[in-house]
């Protein structure tokens, strides 16, 4: 009968898997993109002209979607947790100012 090896760790201790803790972070970087993105769309959208509408009122919903993806995703690794994460991205590219898309003013 083989022997299993088991590492060394710190008494009381569990050592998580090393691509848990690195979708762990990867969730959280998303986020952080997500965030990123929504405040850049929100500056070049007021800057271009474009008035508060329908279409900003969404924005919490996509922070919203991300931030609970990225908490499942991180604390869980559970696929919901990455597709609610993924819908939040999507929403966030698609809100008014693009998350950082430039859009030409109509001619007048």
């Amino acid at each position: 009968m083989p022997q299993r090896l088991q590492a060394s760790r710190a008494p009381g201790r569990a050592a998580a898997p090393a691509p848990r803790r690195q979708a762990g972070r990867l969730a959280w970087v998303l986020l952080g993109v997500a965030v990123v993105l929504m405040a850049s769309g929100l500056v070049l959208a007021f800057t271009g002209g474009e008035t508060w509408n329908a279409k900003f009122a969404t924005m919490p919903v996509a922070l919203t979607f991300a931030l609970v993806g990225a908490l499942i995703a991180a604390r869980t690794g559970n696929r919901l947790g990455w597709l609610f994460l993924a819908a939040g991205l999507v929403h966030v590219r698609r809100c008014p100012g693009g998350g950082g898309r430039l859009r030409r003013r109509p001619p007048q």
